[in-house]
């Protein structure tokens, strides 16, 4: 399991971050999410939804972002949207 896991590359070691996540996506996505959401990180549960799409969710609110290509990471909906 261990081997798999560490092979995998694309899993993250945070308890609340979905399959096929990293620990990059998540270091980055995770501060953007607090803000735009207004909850705390420990509350925050991320989701991989599609290729380029995550979704967030805490406290009640939901958003999912999109990466844009030279741009980043942005909110495709949710609070503010």
């Amino acid at each position: 399991m261990l081997f798999a896991v560490a092979c995998g590359g694309s899993q993250s070691s945070y308890p609340n971050v979905g399959p096929g996540i990293g620990d990059d996506l998540a270091d980055h996505l995770f501060p953007q999410a607090q803000f735009e959401l207004g909850c705390p990180r420990n509350q925050i549960q991320l989701v991989k939804l599609a290729k380029y799409k995550v979704g967030a969710s805490g406290c009640g609110r939901r958003a999912v972002y999109q990466r844009v290509p030279y741009v980043g990471w942005v909110q495709e909906s949710g609070p503010g949207r």
